[in-house]
């Protein structure tokens, strides 16, 4: 297989580590990646046979109604792809504290503290409620396809996915990346 020629597509829940292992397939190849866009639109930017795309199978606009998705849709697209990878996380938790200080305290790249998490919040049971959804739907696609779904924390650990032929730009894996700070390595 020459995964250098072919497409190649993450399909992620939020705050798994997706981008971080986008970018390091894509560093590897040398391939052009695109950051989450709607695939299930007619105008897409991106080559099926060539690009690195990280896909979330909803839309962020989850907060203030239930995203609705054709799911035949969704698979029909990814399809297009030679290479899919399925990319969760173990620990809900985590994720779901990842996810509300992604929402309320700035970007995706930014060093955070879970202290500063009210985990009272009905926004925070939201957060939760929606990643279970997007897992539910990994896990579809990991039926319907017959693919293991990658974890967040065997990637991280092992520095390697359940693909063997896919190669990984290893520095995307340091440390330096993680943004769960103790108070006292906050940046």
């Amino acid at each position: 297989m020459e995964i250098n020629t072919e497409g190649i597509i993450i399909v992620s829940s939020p705050r798994s580590g997706g981008t971080n292992l986008m970018k390091s397939i894509s560093s590897f190849y040398n391939k052009k990646y695109y950051f989450e866009p709607d695939i299930t639109k007619n105008q897409v930017e991106f080559n099926y046979k060539k690009d690195v795309v990280k896909y979330i199978p909803y839309h962020i606009d989850w907060i203030d109604n239930e995203e609705l998705y054709d799911y035949d849709k969704i698979l029909d697209k990814i399809f297009k792809f030679k290479n899919i990878i399925l990319l969760d996380r173990k620990n809900k938790e985590h994720q779901a504290e990842s996810f509300y200080h992604l929402i309320h305290y700035g970007t995706y790249y930014k060093n955070w503290i879970p202290t500063k998490i009210n985990k009272n919040e009905n926004e925070y049971r939201k957060i939760k409620q929606f990643l279970y959804r997007t897992s539910y739907v990994i896990e579809k696609l990991s039926k319907d396809l017959n693919i293991s779904i990658n974890y967040y924390e065997d990637v991280y650990l092992h520095k390697k996915i359940n693909n063997e032929n896919i190669k990984l730009d290893l520095q995307f894996f340091d440390k330096k990346y993680k943004l769960r700070k103790n108070q006292k390595n906050v940046i």
